[in-house]
């Protein structure tokens, strides 16, 4: 029996299989003669995500900003770079310079050779001729360059970034002069949200807020070193300074210069730069001990953006996460974390514990929770079972000193 049903299983399996197949078909067919094309549409295929045109690019993109590719710009600028190296030829050093921030993805090109002074005379014609000659290979290289850039970088950009390419005011003689490096500033602009305006009062208002409204939030520390980077370059550019007069001043006044000289005006910008890169940080442990240093008249608060950078980062990511509502930063203490507590004297150090109760943001002397005067007092006031009453108890004229 068990051999016979086996071939009978089968067999009605494949009728079943084929009847099904046979009503699926019936029904397909019904319903396109009922919805037309309707059906059609669920077998569209997803659209491809944009990788960009070059193998050796594929995925580093340049894209309008979104929440999901601010970091995006930097990351395929690098390795725009790397690719773009093997182009560079005699002059690696003054092209891959100008890809960081701090050229403003400007190639300074070369300078015209005045004619000699005395044409007749052979050692300077051929000094002339010998300059010359260098001076037509480098600007052939580098417009060279910079064209094949331009062609790389518009191959690397989605439409959404192309359209708002072709709306910003200065595409016009960029794209006559195929700059690459102009391109990457044009973008730049626009991944940064710095509006290029034809007013320039409004060009420095937007460039500024752009920078004095950027806090860490959810980016890591190299991100947002990175994004303030990129910024202060951008408002550099535009003029914008972020150091008042009377900031100025007083950086002058330190230095010794009555009135301030152009150095103590970049001295000032600098500091306020790192100033504001620092507070609007999520390092709250690490600006409370800056602010507590102020108090006790030691100023530690980083010089530059650079060294800024350095020292958080050397610190490593705190604990905490910083919340800004209304352009105020509020820190929330870890899960589990306890919070420090202020002294009497209403100052909290964070890294201090009390020796009376264990707890961090105060020194003994200054705890809470010690009374003033008594025996009940003194006992609190104790390190490692020795206090100071029990000297008092057995020297009767003992003075604390």
């Amino acid at each position: 029996k068990a051999s016979m049903s086996a071939p009978a299983a089968e067999a009605g399996n494949a009728g079943g299989t084929s009847g099904g197949s046979n009503s699926t078909r019936n029904n397909s067919n019904n319903n396109n003669r009922r919805g037309g094309r309707r059906n059609n549409n669920n077998n569209t295929a997803a659209k491809p995500l944009f990788e960009g045109s070059d193998p050796l690019l594929k995925g580093f993109t340049f894209d309008v900003p979104s929440g999901t590719n601010s970091g995006h710009f930097t990351t395929s600028t690098k390795q725009l770079a790397i690719v773009m190296s093997k182009d560079m030829g005699d002059y690696a050093t003054e092209l891959s310079n100008a890809f960081e921030v701090a050229a403003r993805f400007v190639l300074v090109m070369p300078v015209a050779v005045a004619d000699p002074a005395d044409p007749a005379n052979l050692i300077q014609f051929q000094i002339w001729k010998d300059n010359r000659k260098e001076f037509i290979d480098r600007t052939t290289s580098y417009n060279t360059f910079k064209a094949k850039l331009f062609l790389k970088i518009f191959g690397q950009s989605t439409e959404a970034m192309k359209s708002r390419i072709n709306t910003m005011p200065n595409f016009a003689v960029v794209d006559a002069a195929k700059d690459g490096f102009g391109l990457l500033l044009i973008i730049e602009s626009i991944v940064l949200g710095v509006d290029v305006c034809r007013k320039l009062s409004v060009s420095l208002i937007k460039t500024k807020d752009q920078c004095t409204k950027l806090h860490q939030d959810n980016m890591d520390l190299r991100e947002y070193f990175e994004k303030a980077k990129h910024l202060v370059a951008a408002a550099a550019s535009a003029g914008v300074s972020f150091a008042d007069t009377a900031m100025v001043t007083s950086v002058g006044t330190a230095n010794g210069n009555d009135p301030p000289i152009e150095a103590d005006r970049v001295q000032a910008n600098d500091l306020m730069i790192a100033t504001r890169f620092v507070l609007q940080s999520n390092y709250p442990r690490y600006i409370s001990e800056l602010n507590n240093d102020q108090l006790n008249g030691i100023d530690n608060y980083p010089a530059t953006l650079e060294l800024a950078f350095n020292i958080m980062f050397l610190r490593g990511p705190e604990k905490t996460s910083a919340v800004h509502q209304g352009g105020v930063a509020f820190a929330n203490v870890a899960e589990g974390a306890v919070a420090p507590v202020p002294g009497k004297d209403g100052r909290t150090r964070e890294d201090i514990t009390c020796f009376s109760c264990n707890k961090t943001g105060h020194f003994q002397n200054q705890c809470p929770a010690t009374q003033e005067g008594g025996e009940q007092g003194k006992k609190k006031c104790s390190h490692s079972g020795f206090s100071f009453s029990q000297i008092e108890k057995q020297v009767p004229n003992f003075v604390i000193p």
